[in-house]
């Protein structure tokens, strides 16, 4: 799983740009972040190794792994 910060992109946006290029995917959205599960284990691999200095729409798509429970975490 996945977390992408949409503080510069909408949910929708990322939706766009992420299920065309590696396959169909579940999203929830928690505290201002999407969380990101590709369908295909595969997928969620590729995502690893291809989603790295991505600009999307003049912004750079942040992609960083999700450790369960850490949106729960008080700061």
């Amino acid at each position: 799983m996945f977390r992408v910060p949409i503080t510069i992109h909408s949910p929708e946006i990322v939706y766009e740009y992420l299920e065309p290029r590696l396959g169909p995917l579940h999203m929830l959205i928690k505290k201002g972040q999407a969380l990101i599960t590709f369908v295909k284990e595969e997928d969620n691999a590729r995502a690893t190794n291809e989603l790295k200095d991505v600009i999307l729409k003049g912004h750079p798509l942040r992609l960083f792994p999700y450790i369960e429970g850490e949106l729960d975490k008080k700061t």
